[in-house]
Protein backbone atom coordinates (compact mmCIF):
# COMPACT_ATOMS: atom_id res chain seq x y z
CA UNK A 1 0.00 0.00 0.00
CA UNK A 2 1.11 3.52 -0.78
CA UNK A 3 -0.65 6.41 0.96
CA UNK A 4 -3.41 3.96 1.90
CA UNK A 5 -3.91 2.89 -1.73
CA UNK A 6 -3.47 -0.69 -2.87
CA UNK A 7 -0.85 -1.16 -5.58
CA UNK A 8 -0.67 -4.15 -7.91
CA UNK A 9 2.87 -5.04 -8.98
CA UNK A 10 4.28 -7.85 -11.05
CA UNK A 11 6.86 -10.03 -9.28
CA UNK A 12 9.67 -8.23 -11.16
CA UNK A 13 8.29 -4.80 -10.30
CA UNK A 14 8.06 -5.85 -6.66
CA UNK A 15 11.69 -7.09 -6.58
CA UNK A 16 12.87 -3.87 -8.23
CA UNK A 17 10.90 -1.64 -5.85
CA UNK A 18 12.10 -3.63 -2.83
CA UNK A 19 15.73 -3.29 -3.97
CA UNK A 20 15.38 0.46 -4.51
CA UNK A 21 13.74 0.88 -1.10
CA UNK A 22 16.40 -1.22 0.65
CA UNK A 23 19.09 1.03 -0.84
CA UNK A 24 17.24 4.34 -0.79
CA UNK A 25 20.29 6.11 0.61
CA UNK A 26 22.59 5.31 -2.34
CA UNK A 27 22.76 5.09 -6.12
CA UNK A 28 22.48 1.56 -7.54
CA UNK A 29 23.99 0.88 -10.96
CA UNK A 30 21.89 -0.68 -13.68
CA UNK A 31 24.29 -3.62 -13.72
CA UNK A 32 23.73 -4.19 -9.97
CA UNK A 33 19.96 -3.92 -10.47
CA UNK A 34 20.10 -6.51 -13.26
CA UNK A 35 22.18 -8.84 -11.12
CA UNK A 36 19.95 -8.55 -8.06
CA UNK A 37 16.47 -8.31 -9.60
CA UNK A 38 16.76 -10.49 -12.69
CA UNK A 39 19.76 -12.61 -11.62
CA UNK A 40 20.57 -13.01 -15.29
CA UNK A 41 23.33 -11.73 -17.57
CA UNK A 42 21.70 -9.48 -20.14
CA UNK A 43 24.98 -9.07 -22.03
CA UNK A 44 25.26 -5.37 -21.31
CA UNK A 45 21.72 -4.47 -22.42
CA UNK A 46 20.23 -2.50 -19.57
CA UNK A 47 17.00 -1.33 -21.21
CA UNK A 48 15.02 -3.84 -19.10
CA UNK A 49 15.89 -1.75 -16.03
CA UNK A 50 14.74 1.45 -17.72
CA UNK A 51 11.52 -0.21 -18.89
CA UNK A 52 10.61 -1.52 -15.43
CA UNK A 53 11.55 1.73 -13.69
CA UNK A 54 9.14 3.41 -16.11
CA UNK A 55 6.42 0.97 -15.10
CA UNK A 56 7.03 1.74 -11.42
CA UNK A 57 7.07 5.50 -12.01
CA UNK A 58 3.68 5.32 -13.75
CA UNK A 59 2.18 3.21 -10.96
CA UNK A 60 3.68 5.15 -8.05
CA UNK A 61 3.41 8.71 -9.40
CA UNK A 62 -0.35 9.18 -9.02
CA UNK A 63 -0.10 7.91 -5.44
CA UNK A 64 2.36 10.62 -4.38
CA UNK A 65 5.20 8.17 -3.72
CA UNK A 66 8.80 9.43 -3.68
CA UNK A 67 10.29 9.73 -7.15
CA UNK A 68 12.74 7.18 -8.56
CA UNK A 69 15.63 9.28 -9.82
CA UNK A 70 17.96 8.32 -12.66
CA UNK A 71 21.47 9.71 -12.39
CA UNK A 72 22.94 9.53 -15.87
CA UNK A 73 26.04 7.39 -16.04
CA UNK A 74 25.63 6.15 -12.45
CA UNK A 75 22.29 4.42 -11.91
CA UNK A 76 19.06 4.81 -9.96
CA UNK A 77 18.18 6.08 -6.53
Amino acid sequence: MVQGESLELTPTEFRLLRLLMQHADRVISKRDILDQVWQYDFGGRTNAVETYVGYLRRKLGPLGAPEIVTIRGRGMC
